[in-house]
């Protein structure tokens, strides 16, 4: 994986409905924006995210976090 190196990432109010599960896999994450988006669940195997400092899910219509 190209990207796993990755510490911040920014996909905000692009009309995302799920957060793909491959964004889990980026496990050196400190910063993840995923505001503005139509996101309604939130994975558990977002814990993967061990150096994750922000989330940001702002404006979103979460109702629930699921189980993967």
């Amino acid at each position: 994986n190209n990207l796993i190196n990755l510490t911040e990432l920014d996909l905000s109010w692009n009309k995302i409905t799920k957060i793909n599960n491959e964004v889990f896999c980026l496990t050196n994450l400190k910063i993840l924006n995923m505001a503005g988006n139509e996101i309604s669940e939130i994975p558990l195997n977002i814990s993967n995210l061990i150096n994750l400092k922000i989330l940001n899910l702002s404006f979103n219509k979460i109702i629930e976090i699921i189980p993967i």
